[in-house]
């Protein structure tokens, strides 16, 4: 798919140019399929077309399949956006089932305000339909109006806000007062026990980032731990940052009984000396108080989660 360059989607905006002046052309910009793509050449596209974003992007080749493996890209209805043989852009697309999932969108910032961005989700979005898709979600950081503006006009809406936690002081705290199991020293599990036990327990429809599908996807480094039966956890250490809790579950039945807490301590104890952090993918209606009586407090950022049924957009 060829795309508007910026200087054709400005041009009727623009006085006609003087006699003798040359006007600047931006080179035109093409849409393909990811597959046609190298992992560096991904990278780049994923790097450029986030310069500048409220959140800092830079994916080696290595780090950007870590990324995107565990949400099941799918590289041929995923688009890369293409001027003068390099990357400028791309829409990341994931598929399961009758669903898709906006994994990453953006442009360069040469591109922007230009409406190629419109236009390559208009192309995902009728790609969608034809594979006849019920479902497209993508999430959006709350505050960006620029791209909220733009999926609403899209025909997203906007379905819930999901949040993140920190806990800059998890040792100290969360080691303090009652309610720790004697007797019930964490044990290593596979992290592929953790997404099964969510299938079972786990509540119904997660944000895709929290779906079992999406955590069976993780495997080490990611660490997964077991407190005896009913209680279990998903972890991810990250050098010089910190301990990412990826999932806590505890069976109904043994629900409101402090094993939560006593998880939370447990993991506590046994990885000392740096903050916890929970990423900006939990429903804000989902365990917030759980986490705020115990120390945490709201991160900044925080997200949209929106949602689409291509069969109802317009073409």
């Amino acid at each position: 798919m060829r795309l508007k360059t910026p200087a054709a989607a400005r041009k009727a905006r623009r006085p006609a140019p003087r006699a003798g002046a040359t006007a600047a052309r931006a080179p035109k910009v093409r849409s393909l399929p990811g597959l046609e793509f190298s992992p560096a050449e991904l990278a780049e596209a994923m790097n450029r077309g986030f310069e500048g974003y409220i959140v800092p992007v830079h994916l080696s080749p290595a780090l950007f399949d870590a990324r995107f493996r565990q949400v099941h890209l799918d590289l041929a209805a995923s688009r890369i956006l293409v001027a003068s043989g390099k990357p400028v852009g791309l829409c990341l697309i994931s598929r399961r089932g009758w669903s898709s999932y906006v994994a990453a969108a953006g442009v360069a910032p040469e591109y922007r305000g230009a409406g190629i961005a419109r236009e390559l989700m208009q192309e995902c979005i009728r790609e969608s339909r034809a594979r006849g898709e019920r479902r497209m979600l993508l999430e959006v950081i709350d505050g960006n109006e620029p791209a909220v503006r733009l999926y609403r006009k899209l025909g997203f809406v906007a379905k819930r806000r999901l949040v993140g936690y920190a806990h800059p002081g998890a040792v100290a705290e969360l080691r303090k007062g009652p309610g720790t199991l004697p007797g019930e020293p964490l044990v290593e599990i596979d992290p592929l026990e953790f997404a099964r036990e969510t299938t079972r327990e786990g509540d119904e429809g997660l944000p895709w980032m929290l779906a079992p599908e999406t955590l069976a996807s993780l495997a080490p480094p990611t660490r997964a731990f077991r407190m005896g039966p009913d209680a279990r956890a998903l972890v991810l250490e990250v050098p010089g940052t910190g301990h990412f809790l990826r999932g806590i579950l505890v069976r109904r039945t043994a629900r409101r009984r402090g094993l939560g807490t006593a998880m939370l301590r447990r993991l506590s104890a046994a990885h000392p000396g740096a903050p916890w952090k929970i990423p900006p993918v939990v429903p804000a209606d989902l365990a917030g108080g759980f986490f705020m009586a115990r120390g945490f407090h709201l991160e900044s950022i925080a997200q949209l989660e929106m949602e689409l049924d291509p069969r109802e957009s317009a073409p």
